[in-house]
């Protein structure tokens, strides 16, 4: 008889998870089984259970997880039983302000409320603007006397698309992590071809890269050299606390539809994290 454990699923496009007992996954050759201690909430579980046309068809959210690995398969030679386990990735801002402080960059962050402008100081940007109560455009042409900046990490997506080129300097860098604003709000592929006017001559005369960096459709070995990355260079500074992970709620496992409207709500600064 198979072993069981609890799941979060969902058998039909909508908000509303549910809970109940599977089979326990069996680790095939190349893979291991972790015993889950904490999951990371994030907006693709929200838009896998909201959308037909996602990525995955999995009916089991989730993208991340810490907890100990309790079996291998035949060819894992990088893990062992025991092994604690923490996810790649999260939080992504908190991390990011953190990063590039130590790497030597001047740090300009946004955020919409006092809370997370409070945060964003505290983990050492050198300018926090909410953007609810001033333009940070121009805010950032003051800041750099028109320069502009040069490399922006953009969470958001959405109408902010304009504004970031503008804010850019000439050779500047948009790096797109998210659409968390824009994904959510679609209701029709017309509005999806209409949410991203923007005038190309501009990109080409100040000599503009914008970059995606999305991981859900990339081969499996670009995301395993990746985390080996992170391995290698974020988590050492994890460890010796230069890079503070934020958490910004913990929610039990009972309450994971809440957890996820609260993570598309914007609702707490830092990762959102689901407990069994």
């Amino acid at each position: 008889m198979k072993s069981k454990m609890r799941a979060l699923y969902f058998e039909e496009i909508g908000p509303e998870l549910l809970k109940g007992e599977v089979n326990e996954p069996i680790a095939e050759d190349d893979e291991v089984l972790i015993r889950v201690a904490a999951a990371g909430v994030n907006v693709h579980d929200y838009l896998d259970m909201d959308f037909d046309d996602r990525p995955f068809k999995s009916p089991y959210p989730g993208f991340e997880c810490s907890g100990e690995v309790i079996a291998i398969g035949p060819r894992v030679s990088t893990c062992r039983k025991g092994d604690k386990i923490h996810g790649g990735g999260g939080g992504l801002g908190s991390i990011a302000i953190q990063y590039a402080k130590y790497i030597g960059c001047d740090v300009f962050a946004t955020a919409g409320n006092n809370e997370k402008i409070k945060l964003c100081e505290r983990l050492g940007a050198k300018l926090c603007i909410n953007y609810t109560k001033e333009d940070f455009c121009e805010r950032v042409k003051l800041e750099t006397q028109g320069k502009g900046v040069d490399i922006i990490l953009d969470c958001v997506g959405k109408s902010y698309l304009e504004k970031n080129v503008d804010c850019l300097s000439i050779g500047g860098s948009l790096i797109i992590t998210g659409t968390m604003v824009f994904y959510p709000m679609i209701t029709s592929k017309d509005e999806v071809d209409t949410m991203f006017d923007i005038d190309l001559r501009i990109i080409d005369q100040k000599k503009i890269s914008i970059l995606g960096a999305s991981l859900l459709c990339v081969p499996d070995e670009v995301i395993v050299n990746m985390l080996a990355k992170a391995v290698d260079i974020v988590w050492p500074l994890v460890s010796k606390g230069d890079i503070e992970p934020v958490i910004g709620k913990v929610f039990n496992f009972s309450e994971a539809t809440d957890a996820l409207i609260a993570m598309v709500g914007f609702r707490f600064p830092g990762k959102v994290l689901l407990v069994p």
